[in-house]
């Protein structure tokens, strides 16, 4: 919880510190993938390091929370259109199943973040 308190409050390397052993010591996955996805904001927003934010997005995959994995699908792919790797951000997004996206505000998410992609080189 202090690792998001960090998160709140814009201190990214406190943040960071706390978020790092709560991802190495949490089983559940709906923790971890909450953990994973805020170390991974922290990497993108706080510590303006992207490559940090990636690797720490694609870590929310190896959870079970399809929910949490929709949620770094779009993270990464948002990251990968700004650097002008729009081939690639699609391809992310299509790592996720709409068809497991059951609640309707993720599925809207997802569908939203291909259609804003359709199209683009």
């Amino acid at each position: 919880m202090r690792g998001h308190a960090w998160c709140y409050l814009k201190n990214g390397e406190k943040a960071e510190r706390d978020l790092q052993p709560a991802v190495a010591w949490t089983t559940d996955d709906n923790v971890k993938g909450e953990c994973l996805l805020n170390l991974g904001a922290t990497y993108r927003q706080l510590l303006k390091d992207d490559a940090k934010a990636i690797a720490t997005y694609r870590r929310v995959y190896e959870t079970r929370n399809e929910f949490k994995q929709c949620n770094a699908a779009v993270s990464v792919a948002n990251i990968l259109h700004g650097q002008g790797k729009t081939a690639e951000a699609r391809a992310e997004l299509e790592r996720i199943d709409e068809s497991k996206m059951t609640i309707p505000v993720y599925r809207d998410t997802l569908l939203k973040a291909k259609e804003s992609l359709a199209g683009k080189k």
